[in-house]
């Protein structure tokens, strides 16, 4: 929602410039060229510089008119109501609404970038306890794999940077992907609230299943820790039970972002390997195999950017909040040349301005997801799952980003 060039940029212009109206060369201007031009007369008696001299004075002095004019029209209390309503109301789209507040839009995109850029490769991430641990290894459900929703972290590779990501990383990952996604999720979660709502919480449910595989006969054990105890559910032949853990969440808009942080987080500082025969020409990419960092950087870094102007453009709304609570009061008989009315319209000017920022911060996370390699935007663009959320056997592969709705 773009601010509108109304009698409140009026004002705020005019009143800005007459507030540094010394700054801005007005009297000093005048001053000068008078003196000039009687300094010219004494010294040349050049009677045509004096004439081009007070020629610019009377511009210059047409000009101080003509804006003194406006600042009279600005200066009717209809006008000054007006613009107080105007810049109230702004404020309270920004911090309050959702599908029309530019700067709810750049966290839901934000958010949306961090776990659809998962969901795009998590196919070809591993995952396991690694060469040391072989014998008990976990899967989690609702999650993105290839033409299903289990992941199974089983494998036996070293873990870290070139490696696969471990049991304990994973599951960090896969947590802050489900709180985020169940609350995104309209029937889950009910979506994530206004900016200014940090009073609601939520319930995530994590469906994970942990497996052991005993000395004896090499027999699968299903078994869940409950209060540091191993309790055994389950054997091979019968049938599974796959544990699902419930956490409560803060479903407000600042603890989101620090899940989506702790997704890149976790995907930058373990840059496992991508388990591909031909690195990031799986995704149109030119880079050869290697690890998540080598193929897919600026994607990470573009996303980062994301998350960190969501973060800054959510803390001036916080702000901008907080400003709201204490009204602005209309002063009586209008004079922007008194310093109470000066007073007055800086504080007008200087919420615009916050105001003007967040809608900067705002763009610049569109701006910043429009430097996601290629073909990477593309697939985040693409929605096989249909809404934001939703983990079908066709999440794998597309980021549900919802480029178009945001």
């Amino acid at each position: 929602m773009k601010i509108k060039k109304s009698l409140l940029t009026l004002s705020l212009a005019l009143t800005a410039s007459l507030l540094n109206a010394e700054d801005d060369g007005f009297y000093m201007s005048v001053g000068y060229q008078i003196g000039e031009a009687v300094q010219q007369v004494k010294n040349t008696g050049a009677i045509q510089n004096l004439a081009d001299k007070y020629d610019n004075l009377s511009n210059l002095l047409n000009q101080y008119n003509y804006l003194n004019s406006l600042v009279n029209l600005a200066s009717t209390p209809s006008a000054i109501t007006g613009a107080i309503d105007n810049l109230s109301s702004s404020a309270i789209n920004l911090t309050s609404a959702t599908t029309t507040s530019p700067a709810y839009q750049a966290v839901a995109l934000a958010l949306n970038a961090a776990v659809g850029m998962w969901q795009v490769i998590a196919l070809f991430i591993g995952c396991g306890p690694g060469p040391t641990n072989n014998q008990s290894y976990q899967s989690f459900g609702n999650t993105p794999a290839l033409n299903g929703t289990t992941t199974t972290c089983n494998q036996a590779y070293g873990t870290g940077p070139n490696g696969i990501l471990s049991i304990d990383e994973y599951q960090k990952l896969n947590q802050a992907y489900q709180i985020i996604q169940t609350a995104l999720n309209q029937n889950q979660g009910g979506g994530m609230p206004a900016l200014n709502d940090t009073t609601k919480t939520g319930v995530v449910n994590i469906q994970q299943t942990n497996y052991r595989t005993t000395a004896q006969n090499n027999i699968i054990e299903h078994y869940y820790t409950e209060n540091g105890k191993e309790i055994p559910t389950s054997y091979s032949g019968g049938s599974s039970l796959p544990l699902s853990i419930r956490l409560t969440y803060h479903n407000d808009a600042e603890y989101l972002l620090q899940q989506a942080a702790t997704i890149m987080q976790v995907l930058i500082t373990q840059n496992p390997h991508v388990q591909t025969s031909n690195g990031g020409k799986a995704w149109g990419l030119s880079s050869t195999p290697g690890n998540v960092v080598d193929i897919f950087g600026p994607s990470f870094n573009a996303i980062n950017e994301m998350i960190k102007n969501a973060q800054t453009a959510l803390a001036k709304t916080q702000q901008l909040n907080a400003n709201e609570n204490a009204q602005i009061t209309q002063p009586d008989n209008f004079n922007p040349y008194t310093s109470k009315n000066k007073q007055f319209a800086q504080e007008m000017l200087n919420r615009a301005e916050a105001q003007a920022e967040i809608l900067g911060l705002a763009k610049q996370v569109a701006d910043n997801f429009h430097s996601i390699q290629g073909p990477i935007q593309g697939d985040l663009e693409e929605c096989k799952a249909g809404s934001a959320g939703v983990i079908t056997n066709n999440t794998w592969g597309s980021g549900c980003a919802f480029v178009k709705e945001t």
